[in-house]
């Protein structure tokens, strides 16, 4: 709530009211035995006394009920730290929407090193890309794993978008945790939409024959588990993911400059941890059988999230686990990487 100063006011006031009614309701009570011990007739003080009660229960049913109507809706807007259990304010986060100068040869410098067997390029605004070959795998936990396959190649980025790269395409940085390279976050599906769409329309993508998206879950998790079977893409042992991604227990509660962890074998970095990421698919129940590219459910309410964060457990950094969220949302913890493909 501590981000939300005007309708912690409005909260208030409304369980304020409530709490009124509430009194009003006992007073009438009182005044019945008032009136009864004056002269007046049972009946008639009970008709007088029944319409302000019913007023008074009015009165409190409501502003209750508004009043957590809104907490419910602040707590939705929290959505996915409030799963990640970290409800703490963090002393290091502006709550501005700041603007950063862009320097690109700073991201250039600090050079992120692909694996020796992957072969990378990078775009016009800096995003290093990994060329993925088709291939299938087993999607999934053990509880529900089904196979899938891919049969198209795709170009994926090797970092999260960081905050340098988003506001040279959309003009502005709505990042909480504000650095040059690191991740972009507090935006919505809605936003990384809108910045592949406009990546793709620059002059020099358009002229590459290049188009930008959100990859679907299944080319996420393909890309993640990089060819292994295990929880994460390392192995199984959950000691080593500090070597690999920031989380609850090494982030110091905040997102990191990208690719300063291990990449995965493919050459992907921060697929374990640091910020969330934004799916194309809408969120629903995996298949029973084998498939081949799926791109998620025919509709729903929510889009899928992958990817570990900064905040979260590390059982919760799994290749495997998915979460989900309303489109128009927006959280400190989770970004998006994007997905290249050529039309020429």
């Amino acid at each position: 709530m501590n981000k939300y100063p005007a309708l912690k006011i409005v909260v208030f006031y409304l369980r304020f009211l409530g709490w009124v009614g509430g009194i009003v309701g006992l007073l009438s009570l009182l005044w019945v035995f008032m009136l009864i011990q004056s002269g007046m007739s049972t009946l008639s003080a009970f008709a007088i006394t029944a319409l302000q009660a019913f007023l008074a229960a009015f009165v409190v049913v409501m502003m209750f009920a508004a009043a957590e109507l809104l907490m419910v809706l602040v707590d939705i807007e929290k959505g996915i730290g409030e799963l990640h259990g970290d409800r703490s304010s963090n002393s290091q986060a502006t709550t501005k929407d700041p603007v950063i100068t862009l320097n690109p040869q700073e991201f250039h410098d600090g050079a992120i090193l692909p694996s020796d067997k992957t072969l990378t390029t990078t775009d016009s605004i800096g995003l290093t890309f990994v060329a993925i070959s088709p291939g299938s795998f087993s999607m999934g936990t053990e509880q529900a794993t089904h196979e899938v396959k891919i049969t198209e190649p795709f170009e994926l980025a090797t970092c999260p978008v960081t905050q340098e790269q988003f506001q040279r395409v959309m003009g502005t940085n709505p990042s909480k945790f504000t650095g040059l390279r690191n991740p972009v976050e507090w935006v919505s599906w809605r936003d990384a939409v809108e910045f592949c769409r406009k990546l793709s329309a620059l002059p020099q993508e358009k002229a590459a024959g290049h188009v930008y998206r959100l990859p679907t879950e299944a080319e996420w998790e393909f890309a993640c588990r990089a060819d292994t079977t295990t929880a994460y893409s390392f192995g199984d042992d959950d000691d080593q993911l500090q070597e690999y991604g920031w989380y609850a227990e090494n982030s110091g509660s905040s997102t990191h400059p990208v690719g300063e962890k291990k990449p995965n074998p493919w050459g992907l970095y921060d697929m374990h941890g640091n910020v969330l990421e934004w799916c194309q698919d809408w969120y629903g129940d995996y298949p029973s059988s084998s498939v081949t590219d799926p791109t998620g459910a025919a509709s729903d309410s929510f889009r899928v999230i992958r990817g570990g964060s900064w905040k979260g457990r590390s059982g919760l950094c799994r290749s495997a686990f998915r979460s989900r969220s309303t489109p128009g949302l927006r959280y400190d913890n989770l970004g998006f990487r994007v997905l290249r493909r050529s039309i020429k």
